[in-house]
């Protein structure tokens, strides 16, 4: 499971962001290395809308810039 923070960003959270786009990266190449054995590897990013989102304006915009890169990928 990852999350919209590691997706999209946030301010002051570097250090979680990293950690969950490596979760994604490892998603990746497991499903890159596996797939001549069927294996298939998931990833979840859930989040909900709260007070804070209020504080960063051009969330919205690169929520739906995450939304299209995950869906080209």
């Amino acid at each position: 499971m990852t999350s919209t923070s590691g997706l999209i960003g946030n301010f002051g959270q570097a250090n979680y962001m990293a950690a969950k786009m490596g979760i994604v990266g490892l998603s990746r190449g497991i499903a890159l290395d596996m797939q001549r054995f069927n294996v298939r590897s998931m990833r979840f990013a859930p989040f909900a809308w709260g007070p804070h989102d209020r504080l960063d304006p051009d969330r919205d915009r690169r929520r739906e810039g995450a939304r299209r890169a995950l869906a080209a990928d």
